[in-house]
């Protein structure tokens, strides 16, 4: 489903249309990506970036249920001692006040929020199934499209390997525009102090997600 105001620069509505049969819908790919830039802020770039660096990553703004405008910036898959895992990432700028304060920054208590919905009895058995289902309907998509292969943990997972859910949500920081600020003035501490697992992209080679050594 495709929102119309990226099939079309002009609509006004909020539909959700589906490409293909949908008249209104049969639009160049190109043109939606062109449309809906203008919605697009630098962080969501980010992520999409990092996407294109990471064959482990499976779905970006993963809405959490029951849990008003939450959402997980980036959901990928690691390798585990046995099979795989999910992954949660969030995604700042490092200007961003929210990875940044003299106090505590709120990405702490975004994380804290992650972990009280995944701690809910059920919850983690709730999501491995929704995302092995996911790899599931990506392999079935590249195949269609003779798209060029996924990444390892996708095949893996969908054929039924080994899934858990990790213990922690990281955070990845965009710091090529601020890298000397964000390290001498205390905030990427701050937040590694806080145990929170902080992967700084600070020169394009570092876009891949990385898991902790």
């Amino acid at each position: 489903m495709v929102h119309e105001k990226h099939l079309d620069s002009t609509a006004t509505g909020d539909r959700y249309l589906q490409p293909g049969p949908d008249p209104a819908a049969a639009a160049d790919p190109d043109l939606w990506i062109k449309n809906a830039i203008p919605y697009c802020g630098a962080e969501k770039r980010f992520a999409d970036e990092v996407l294109s660096h990471s064959p482990g990553e499976i779905d970006i703004e993963m809405a959490l249920p029951g849990r008003t405008a939450l959402r997980m910036d980036i959901v990928a898959l690691e390798r585990a001692a046995t099979g795989w895992r999910l992954v949660f990432w969030e995604a700042k700028l490092a200007t961003n006040l929210e990875a940044r304060s003299t106090e505590a920054p709120r990405v702490l208590t975004q994380r804290q929020n992650y972990l009280d919905w995944l701690g809910v009895p059920g919850q983690k058995e709730s999501v491995v199934e929704a995302y092995r289902q996911t790899c599931a309907l990506l392999v079935r998509l590249q195949k269609a499209a003779g798209a060029a292969p996924l990444g390892e943990g996708i095949q893996a997972v969908a054929d039924g390997a080994d899934l858990a859910v990790d213990h922690q949500i990281r955070l990845l920081a965009d710091a090529r525009r601020d890298t000397r600020k964000f390290v001498e003035n205390g905030h990427l501490k701050k937040l590694q102090d806080a145990g929170l697992h902080v992967h700084m992209v600070s020169a394009p080679g570092h876009l891949a997600l990385r898991a902790p050594e």
